[in-house]
């Protein structure tokens, strides 16, 4: 008995250290860290929790701590799996990212308790940390958000998450030591008003392979003028040297900007949306689920100065660039009467889109019939603008047009220049008796004759009183369909009120109210309960574009993604929920055995459960 007792303690501590050894081989490290550490008038703060191990045990989510003073506002999971060599064999390592935007309920130094990580029956808990939170400044009343949720980043590894302070202005300023960078260029940052800035957007990576890129939101130029001069549909990927450092670049916008006043402007920031592929140490793709990204490019500021003075010999309209131009005169014999066209081109670079007409006097007895312009620009900013004067001489004899001359101000030599056309000699064919007489007196009118009109006498039965122009049955019909109508109404508003009745109450007095008012209680329900769910779910999934017309899947697939694993079981008895709703309104009350104050009471239940686990919970009015 007691070399079996022996025996059996020495299996037991085999087992024992079997198992601490499998523990300890599997390293795991959990760290923390405030993304964003200060918060002003009560501006989120944003904590992100870092799990790598190489255990395959499961991840869960972080138990949240006593958050006295703390509201949480949003919270994110991101998984990674990376595999590389070690020793001469594979190493998978999975890492997971748990991102909180957290709303402080107090100023001054207010600490973020540990939060607690289990990683299969392991345990670890991070590190206390402390925010600052400056006053409120709302007379006491609790914080002032006016930015409450902040975008999360969606770079989430060590080396990818900084990508969402870059956007660095010019090339000039371009740091290598980051992996991937959008970045607004600019060809100048100190202008004249009116003067052209050609900005470009340019992704530059390194050891990145991206997907699936989107354009989230585009700058918005105030105080300038924009037109598009490169949208490209593709994009191609070019390998540039940036401080010696090989980069690819993507260029994925390309605009032209004219400030409209002086003074200090800012070229806004530009979002995009990609996705990273998953790599592995050697630079191969190692599969899994693409990680999806935002980032965004810095601001940049142009400073605008005013033109100089325009000297008061001069007509200038506005013109800034870098301009010549060619003057098509018409032919030099032309006929009274019949219209002739003469064009000026001015081609080169700067605001041709804005450039007037320039003006063309014309003698006495030349009608001018307008002008229209055609402007033409390139990607590059190069361009020209057409304009066709037509005129319409009345007056024969020789023309005499005066020179022509227009002014633009050149931003590279700081000064007004004058371009001029020597002056032009047309000849005028034609009768001056003529003209002046009305051509079409020349010619004979027609002359047609016509049968006077005859009117006959008619007889006309007499009317009285007594006389009906609508037959009794026209009446009938007439009435029945006033009466069809006041039905219809009235029905309708009634089901307005049963609404509005089921919208202030809906879970306390609907059943009831329904039961009374409706011949199909079942099936009315059931619709009031679906438009409910559907109003309450879609409003807290605003984010994943789901609206109230999202299919079922569609919903059930959005509550997946922002959901934590360990709910997802409730999803599925969500799903069953709404097929049974369906059944309820369509084929009525004997195809499902619920009551339907088995349904309101499931409803409750579910739409509380999904507002305790969605991401932004929402209440519902």
């Amino acid at each position: 008995m007691l070399k079996f007792l022996t025996m059996q303690k020495l299996i037991a501590t085999l087992l024992f250290s079997t198992l601490s050894f499998t523990s300890l081989a599997f390293n795991t490290v959990v760290k923390s860290k405030l993304d964003i550490a200060k918060s002003s008038n009560g501006q989120p703060v944003q904590l992100r929790i870092v799990v790598t191990t190489d255990s395959p045990s499961y991840v869960g989510f972080p138990r949240t701590p006593l958050l006295a003073d703390w509201e949480i506002l949003k919270k994110q999971e991101i998984a990674d799996i990376r595999t590389y060599e070690k020793n001469g064999k594979l190493v998978r390592t999975n890492i997971k990212y748990f991102i909180y935007v957290l709303k402080p309920l107090k100023s001054g130094k207010v600490p973020i308790p540990g939060f607690t990580v289990s990683v299969g029956k392991a345990q670890f808990k991070t590190e206390t940390k402390i925010a600052s939170v400056e006053p409120f400044t709302n007379g006491g009343n609790g914080p002032v958000v006016t930015n409450p949720l902040p975008n999360l980043p969606d770079n989430p590894s060590d080396e990818f998450f900084e990508s969402e302070d870059l956007g660095l202005g010019n090339s000039a300023q371009l740091d290598t030591s980051k992996k991937i960078m959008f970045v607004a260029e600019v060809d100048k940052e100190e202008v004249f008003v009116g003067e052209m800035i050609k900005v470009s957007f340019n992704l530059y990576r390194r050891n990145i392979q991206d997907i699936n890129h989107d354009y989230k939101k585009f700058p918005v130029f105030e105080g300038f003028l924009k037109e598009d001069l490169f949208l490209p549909r593709a994009l191609p990927r070019n390998t540039v040297s940036i401080q010696g450092v090989p980069y690819q670049s993507t260029e994925f916008a390309r605009f032209a900007l004219f400030p409209l006043k002086e003074g200090l402007l800012t070229v806004d920031s530009f979002d995009l949306r990609y996705e990273i592929v998953p790599l592995s140490v050697n630079g191969f793709s190692i599969g899994g689920q693409p990680i999806p990204q935002t980032i965004s490019s810095k601001p940049v500021k142009i400073f605008s100065k005013p033109l100089p003075a325009v000297p008061s010999d001069i007509e200038f309209s506005g013109s800034v660039g870098d301009f010549n131009w060619e003057v098509t005169p018409p032919p030099t014999n032309v006929t009274a009467n019949q219209p002739f066209t003469l064009t000026i081109t001015i081609s080169g670079e700067g605001n041709i889109k804005s450039i007037e007409a320039p003006t063309v006097a014309m003698p006495t007895g030349v009608e001018s019939h307008g002008v229209k312009p055609f402007p033409k620009v390139d990607e590059n900013a190069q361009g020209s603008i057409k304009f066709d004067y037509l005129f319409v001489p009345r007056t024969a004899g020789q023309l005499d047009v005066p020179k022509l001359s227009w002014t633009f101000f050149n931003p590279k030599k700081k000064e007004y220049i004058s371009l001029e056309n020597d002056p032009m000699t047309i000849q005028v064919e034609g009768n001056n008796t003529a003209v002046a007489n009305n051509p079409s007196n020349d010619k004979k009118q027609p002359q047609h004759e016509l049968p006077p009109i005859q009117i006959k006498q008619q007889s006309f039965s007499s009317v009285s009183s007594s006389t009906s122009f609508v037959k009794l049955r026209e009446w009938a019909v007439l009435w029945a369909s006033y009466l069809s109508l006041g039905i219809f109404f009235f029905i309708r508003k009634q089901k307005n009120q049963s609404d509005e009745h089921a919208r202030a109450k809906p879970w306390k007095t609907t059943e009831s109210y329904i039961l009374k008012k409706s011949s199909r209680p079942e099936g009315r329900l059931a619709s009031l309960i679906d438009q409910y769910s559907r109003e309450f779910i879609t409003g807290v999934l605003s984010n994943e574009n789901i609206t109230p017309k999202s299919t079922n899947d569609e919903i059930i697939d959005a509550l997946y993604r922002v959901t934590p694993p360990e709910y997802h079981k409730n999803i599925l008895i969500l799903k069953k929920f709404f097929n049974d709703l369906d059944h309820t309104r369509f084929a009525g009350k004997k195809s499902v055995k619920v009551s339907c104050d088995n349904q309101l009471k499931r409803a409750k239940m579910i739409l509380e459960k999904v507002e305790q686990h969605i991401t932004k919970p929402t209440t519902f009015s």
